[in-house]
């Protein structure tokens, strides 16, 4: 069919069309990334879900806390046995890393209650409260976690991006885990999973919190926080960070 046999918009289709007009931005709109954006480069790409995660196991009488180094895995949808669907899994939960939800509605007092009452009928909450306090003293930083949780994956993910060693309990896998989101809730007022505590103090999930684990790396105050931990895990921190400029 010849373009000059068509009317206007008929050539406009077949010919080439004009380059879409630019808007411009409101007066007043911020530019630039978000907080939760501003994160360095090797964040940004796909999180690496291999660890080493370390199972806790709790004795509700004595709260005896046993650390045990488990393989390199791969990520959660490898850890709850999806098989062929594992990796659907995994990348719909990188892009929920990169869009997190509002804080409202992750840190709600409705989502506490549901967090208390998927405890259970034996949910104990003096007994949680003790057990977890237990846990956030063993170990200089600890990471309150699921394996099945992709914000999970990508806290511990930035921490190891960091050389930092850390215990990672797995509520879904502890013995009465279940109550450790209630009762970190009752403890920091914060009920969401992961959790991450540093030298005994309360950093927050994964992109939010006091500051939370990325953003706080991204401020580029990590080693600051670190000053409270012991000597093995600052020199650990330290020798990770000299490998790094060497590169």
């Amino acid at each position: 069919v010849a373009q000059a046999a068509l009317p206007p918009v008929g050539r406009a289709v077949l010919g080439r069309r004009p380059p879409p007009k630019q808007r411009a931005p409101r007066e007043g709109a911020w530019r630039g990334p978000s907080a939760r954006a501003r994160l360095p480069p090797s964040e940004r790409e796909r999180p690496n879900f291999a660890s080493v995660h370390s199972t806790v196991a709790i004795s509700r009488d004595a709260f005896a806390v046993v650390c045990r180094a488990t393989p390199e895995r791969g990520g959660p949808g490898e850890d709850i046995g999806l098989g062929p669907l594992a990796g659907v899994y995994d990348a719909v939960g990188e892009w929920l890393v990169r869009h997190p939800a509002p804080l409202w509605l992750v840190n709600s007092p409705l989502k506490t209650r549901v967090t208390e009452i998927l405890a259970g009928a034996s949910y104990d909450p003096e007994a949680s409260v003790a057990a977890v306090k237990v846990l956030i003293a063993s170990d200089d930083v600890v990471v309150f976690s699921a394996t099945y949780c992709p914000f999970s994956a990508a806290a511990k993910a930035a921490l190891r991006a960091e050389g930092v060693p850390f215990t990672a309990v797995e509520w879904n896998t502890t013995p009465g885990g279940g109550g450790f989101a209630p009762a970190l809730a009752t403890l920091t007022g914060r009920s969401s999973i992961p959790h991450v505590f540093i030298g005994g103090e309360s950093v927050g999930g994964c992109n939010d919190g006091t500051p939370g684990i990325r953003p706080l790396i991204a401020s580029g105050h990590l080693d600051e926080v670190l000053e409270i931990c012991s000597e093995p895990t600052r020199s650990a921190r330290a020798a990770h960070a000299a490998s790094m400029t060497r590169r």
